[in-house]
């Protein structure tokens, strides 16, 4: 055969392969976003023991007493939840580590099973079927304070091995949010991504506020903390609420914070629902944030930008709240401590009462 057919043949060939695997790759659809999902987590049943196996984190924290010092209840780590078979009842075990704006506390460890007492599943929505109260609350004490745990919420169906020799670093987990420098709507590292986007869901610590051009620091002046929680409905209206509250004790904070007939002496505690129609976000869910006033930062660091945002308060208008008697506008930077879902319960029920005396 001429070698020059050959040669014609096979670059004919090898054209052939590429023209068709170009076209194969143009035909091929862009895929969707992956679903935004927690670690596997199975629904509580309360006629099924075994739906209860897996790790929770608090979700209502008590103090008693109150603290003298001004700091919030946040204990990072894990509750193991177990059904005894011979008993036909659930046990727990923990191992937690306090932490507050200054000093972290040291991990405190039950590593022995002990009878959780009857529980109650919260079934506020038909989404969501993860959140328990106690009979009888979990008391913990470490660095010198007692915790009553009377809710928890299911993280995971796994359960944690807790022993005397547990380490914090085996229990305690730190999230992040998106990064607004990140870009692509398939990157869930992209606040512009559904899955980055919905980073913003969860509990945060508030760090500081800007009050008449003053800030004022968490841990020194006051204590406060912040829950976002959204639902979508099938028409894709978005509902954002929004609770937080802060206990004040600095007195120019407080007269630029608090109305002095407001009745609530220096606690300010507020919880707004937001609906927002598809319009209003069409540039993406985080515009959604954007407009309640949820704003991630483009400066600082990656990771100061992976684990805080600002805050600017927002009226149902969407317009900026205002604060005191003198009409404040105020802005928080809010420190990201632990991540949820869209259409879930609060991972984190802020009650109206008092952080410290």
């Amino acid at each position: 055969m001429n070698k020059s057919f050959l040669k014609i043949l096979t670059f004919s060939l090898l054209s052939f392969i590429v023209f068709m695997g170009c076209a194969a790759l143009e035909d091929k659809p862009v895929p969707d976003p992956k679903p935004y999902v927690t670690e596997k987590n199975t629904p509580l049943d309360i006629n099924n023991l075994d739906s209860f196996i897996g790790n929770y984190k608090p979700s209502i924290i008590v103090t008693e007493p109150l603290k003298t010092e001004i700091d919030i209840d946040y204990l990072n780590g894990i509750i193991n939840i177990f059904p005894n078979k011979t008993t036909n009842t659930l046990e727990y075990n923990y191992a937690v580590y306090n932490q507050g704006y200054k000093d972290n506390g040291s991990l405190t460890i039950q590593p022995t099973l002990t009878p959780l007492g009857e529980v109650k599943i919260d079934e506020t929505t038909e989404y969501d079927r993860s959140h328990i109260t106690l009979t009888n609350p979990i008391t913990i004490t470490t660095n010198g304070n007692t915790y009553k745990i009377s809710a928890l919420r299911k993280i995971a169906d796994s359960m944690t091995n807790v022993t005397d020799s547990t380490t914090e670093e085996e229990v305690t987990k730190y999230y992040t949010i998106c990064d607004p420098l990140e870009t692509g709507t398939n990157n869930d590292n992209s606040c512009t991504s559904p899955n980055g986007a919905m980073k913003y869901i969860g509990y945060y610590r508030i760090e500081n506020i800007n009050c008449a051009n003053t800030t004022y620091y968490g841990g020194t002046d006051f204590a406060g903390e912040m829950v976002v929680n959204p639902s979508l409905a099938q028409n894709l209206d978005v509902t954002i609420p929004i609770t937080y509250k802060i206990q004040v004790t600095n007195p120019t904070l407080k007269s630029c914070l608090i109305k002095t007939d407001s009745g609530m002496d220096n606690l300010y505690y507020s919880t707004k629902s937001y609906t927002l129609k598809e319009t209003d976000y069409s540039g993406g869910l985080n515009t959604a944030f954007e407009k309640v006033g949820l704003i991630g930062l483009k400066e600082d660091d990656v990771t100061i930008r992976t684990t805080q945002i600002d805050y600017s308060p927002k009226d149902t208008n969407y317009s900026d709240m205002t604060f005191g008697d003198s009409n404040n506008k105020v802005t928080m930077r809010l420190k990201y401590i632990q991540n949820s879902s869209l259409n879930l319960l609060p991972v984190v029920q802020i009650q109206n009462t008092k952080y410290y005396q």
